[in-house]
């Protein structure tokens, strides 16, 4: 041991330092005997132990790189994959067919049918290759067909999708009510594609004298219930709309195109493509003129997207495609003319108005029909024929016996002024509130100015 005090060494039992005469402590002499007994081994683990920082930092260095190598490797692997897959036709093909089916969507919102693809090509944006297919068929719900392709001028035998055929014939989708299981099985080209579970009772599609509709056109049944009739998506597998207390077809020609329907339960109308898409919600207290199923041709505008509506007790016009307001809320009644002229009713009288609510004529009429280059008009009992500036064009009097009614019985209006399709005015009188048969008719032929009596 050594001396704590001068450092010289010591025999372990030493009581005093020979050399400097400090004590030697018990304490000092034992811990002398505990370090003398320890082995080699021992005394190496007494020993403070050498850090190497160094050393680590390159161990975790090449593990990073090792690691962000092999992570480059598969990266590069997946584009190389991708790459391949994305040089490959079907992927083209696939591609473009993707490109025509998103614009084919958007279109058939506000178009029913795609009845040739030259209608929506020049709306496909697709220009990382040169495709041409010479058979291209856009189905009913906006999937497309392809085949006979060929990429950057090169044939391939690679084509997208699946002809759906239901546009060939009339008879190309039906529906079949299957007694025993109280359902009714909706087939296209005699494939089964839907099937409705009666809820109610026995069901089948909704038709009468008024109501004539082929669903084979469109993805839209119209279903009667028991006693409650609903539109039916038969693609989608799901009533859409109803019950329903009342339903009208809404025409762009001949061609169906939608419906205005009445909820059962709230009494407010809506309108519905025959696609399935909800145009304008159940919140109007009225949407066009409606009787017996039947919409008054001046309550409706199809080409313009006009439909007369009803809020809180009063009257405007709204788009048919989304609602937004044409003419504000704040009519007693009214009806659609030409020229962006409006019939419309305030305190008890009607007036012709424009757009902007500014009265054509000043003079207010029991009741106004207005066309192209004639108004006909009621005053004091009385039908005349005016020019726009108020000039009488016949001097025949047209009595009337029943007074106009807006919201009509049994298609029964009083009286009523029609075209034709010889842009002839027709006039029909009513005589009896209880028989309609009983009408006096005139046609107005305006290349003439003449009146005829029927």
């Amino acid at each position: 041991m050594k001396c704590k005090k001068c450092g010289e060494q010591l025999p372990i039992d030493s009581n005093f330092c020979e050399f400097c005469g400090t004590k030697v402590t018990e304490e000092e002499k034992q811990a002398a005997i505990d370090v003398a007994d320890l082995g080699p081994d021992d005394l190496d683990d007494l020993m403070p132990k050498k850090k190497h920082p160094l050393g680590v930092f390159f161990v975790i260095l090449i593990a990073v790189i090792l690691i962000g190598a092999l992570i480059f490797y598969k990266v590069d692997e997946t584009k190389k994959s991708e790459q391949e897959n994305q040089n490959s036709s079907q992927y083209i093909i696939d591609e473009y067919a993707k490109a025509i089916e998103k614009v084919a969507s958007d279109y058939l919102l506000d178009h029913e049918v795609i009845e040739d693809f030259d209608e929506i090509k020049d709306l496909v944006k697709y220009s990382k290759h040169k495709v041409e297919c010479d058979n291209v068929f856009v189905n009913i719900d906006g999937t497309v067909y392809l085949s006979d392709c060929r990429i950057d001028g090169t044939k391939v035998t690679e084509g997208y999708g699946k002809r759906k055929d239901i546009l060939s014939k009339d008879d190309a989708c039906s529906a079949r009510y299957d007694e025993d299981k109280d359902e009714i099985n909706f087939y296209v080209d005699d494939e089964l594609i839907s099937v409705y579970e009666c809820q109610n009772g026995k069901c089948g599609l909704y038709e009468t004298d008024n109501f004539k509709y082929n669903s084979c056109m469109d993805m839209i049944a119209v279903i009667v219930d028991g006693d409650q009739k609903y539109l039916y998506n038969y693609q989608s597998l799901q009533n859409i709309s109803g019950p329903l207390k009342d339903i009208a077809l809404v025409k762009n020609g001949e061609k169906v195109v939608g419906f205005i329907v009445q909820d059962i339960d709230t009494e407010k109308y809506g309108y519905v493509t025959t696609r399935g898409t909800e145009k304008l919600k159940l919140k109007y207290d009225t949407l066009a003129l409606i009787s017996n199923s039947k919409i008054y041709e001046q309550s409706i505008d199809i080409k313009n997207n006009k439909i007369t509506a009803s809020e809180n007790g009063k009257y405007g016009v709204i788009d048919l495609s989304n609602g937004n307001t044409i003419i504000d809320f704040k009519y007693d009644n009214i009806y659609l003319g030409p020229n962006n002229y409006y019939v419309v009713k305030q305190n008890e009288s009607y007036y012709l108005i424009d757009k902007d609510g500014n009265k054509i004529i000043d003079k207010g009429y029991e009741m106004i029909f207005a066309f192209d280059k004639v108004l006909v008009v009621c005053e004091n009992d009385e039908i005349k024929i005016l020019d726009y500036d108020g000039k009488r064009l016949i001097d025949t009097k047209i009595q009337t016996f029943i007074n106009y009614k807006e919201q009509p019985i049994d298609d029964i209006f009083g009286y009523m002024a029609t075209k034709n399709s010889s842009n002839d005015i027709i006039i029909e009188v009513n005589k009896s509130n209880s028989d309609n048969s009983k009408i006096n008719r005139y046609i107005y032929h305006i290349d003439t100015k003449k009146l005829e009596v029927k």
